[in-house]
C-alpha cells in the first residue's frame, strides 16, 4: 500500500511538472515566470517557504515563494542572506536545522522541528541559488530534489530566455536610435551641401552679373570715351602745325568741343558705374 502511494504521489508532481512546463513555456515576463511557478510548487513537493535567487554579471534576482506572502521581513526581500551568500561562496549543499525563533524572524512564519535546505545550481553564464524551509508538517525529503532540480532548470533557463529577449529588444531600440540619429544627421549634411550649392550659384550668377557689366563698362570706356579723347588728341598734336590765328578761330573751338564730348562720355561712364554699383548693393 504505501508503495502505490508514493507512486501516485510522484505520478502528480511529475504531472503537475509537466503543466507547468507548458505554462512557463508560455510566459514573457520575470512576473508571470514566478506566478505560474509559485501554483505548481506545492503539487511538486513540500515546503513551507522557499527562495530562488538567479545570481549573472548584473547582479542578483530574488524570487520567494508562496508568492502571496508580501511581509517586510528579509527572507521575502532581495538583499542576498547568509546562507545564500555562502551557497555562492562554497557551492555546497547542505540541510540544517533552523530554530523556529530563527524562521519566525526571518520570515514571519510559525513552524515546528524546522530545516533549512539548501543548493548553488551552476549554469553557462549564472548561478541559482536555492533554499527552502521545510518543517515536521511540511517535510523535505532528498528523494524530492530530482523534482525541485527540473523544476529549477525551467525556472533558470527560462528566466535567462526573457533577459536574452529583453537584451536583445534594448540593443534593437539602441541601434533603431542610432540609425535614427544618422538618418538626422545625414539630412542635416545635404541641407548644408544643398545650400552651400545653393550659395555658390547665387556668387557665380553674381560674379558673371559684374563679369557683363565690366564688358559694358568697357565697351563705353572704347567707344564713348576714347573717341572724343583722340580728337583732343589730334588737335593738340595739330596745333604745333599751325598759325596762331588758325589756332585761336578754328583749333581751340574744335578742342573745346571735343574736351566737352569727352567730359559728357566720362560722366556718363560714371553714372552708369555709380547705378551698377547701387543696384549690386541692393542685392
Amino acid at each position: 500500500m504505501t508503495l502505490d502511494v508514493s507512486k501516485a504521489t510522484y505520478r502528480v508532481a511529475f504531472e503537475s511538472f509537466s503543466k507547468l512546463s507548458r505554462k512557463v513555456s508560455e510566459v514573457s515576463t520575470h512576473e508571470k515566470l514566478v506566478k505560474h511557478t509559485g501554483q505548481y510548487l506545492k503539487l511538486l513537493f513540500n515546503f513551507v517557504a522557499m527562495r530562488v535567487t538567479i545570481v549573472d554579471k548584473r547582479g542578483h534576482y530574488t524570487s520567494a515563494f508562496p508568492t502571496a506572502k508580501k511581509i517586510d521581513l528579509p527572507y521575502w526581500n532581495q538583499d542576498l542572506l547568509d546562507f545564500e551568500s555562502e551557497l555562492l561562496d562554497k557551492q555546497i549543499p547542505f540541510c540544517r536545522d533552523y530554530s523556529s525563533n530563527d524562521v519566525l524572524d526571518l520570515s514571519g512564519i510559525e513552524v515546528k522541528d524546522a530545516k533549512i535546505w539548501g543548493w548553488a545550481f551552476t549554469y553557462d553564464n549564472l548561478t541559482t541559488i536555492t533554499t527552502l524551509i521545510a518543517d515536521s508538517e511540511n517535510a523535505f525529503t532528498v528523494k524530492q530534489v530530482e523534482i525541485l532540480r527540473l523544476v529549477i532548470d525551467v525556472f533558470t533557463l527560462k528566466f535567462a530566455e526573457i533577459n536574452a529577449k529583453k537584451e536583445l529588444e534594448d540593443k534593437n531600440a539602441q541601434l533603431y536610435q542610432a540609425l535614427n540619429l544618422v538618418q538626422v544627421k545625414n539630412e542635416r549634411i545635404n541641407q548644408i551641401i544643398n545650400d552651400q550649392q545653393l550659395i555658390i550659384e547665387e556668387r557665380t550668377e553674381k560674379i558673371r552679373m559684374q563679369n557683363k557689366q565690366l564688358r559694358r563698362l568697357s565697351v563705353l570706356n572704347a567707344h564713348k570715351v576714347r573717341e572724343p579723347l583722340s580728337r583732343v588728341m589730334g588737335l593738340i598734336q595739330l596745333a604745333e602745325h599751325v598759325s596762331e590765328k588758325e589756332l585761336k578761330e578754328d583749333l581751340l573751338v574744335k578742342i573745346q568741343t571735343s574736351a566737352q564730348d569727352l567730359d559728357k562720355a566720362l560722366q556718363m561712364v560714371i553714372e552708369k558705374s555709380l547705378n551698377e554699383i547701387s543696384e549690386d548693393l541692393e542685392i
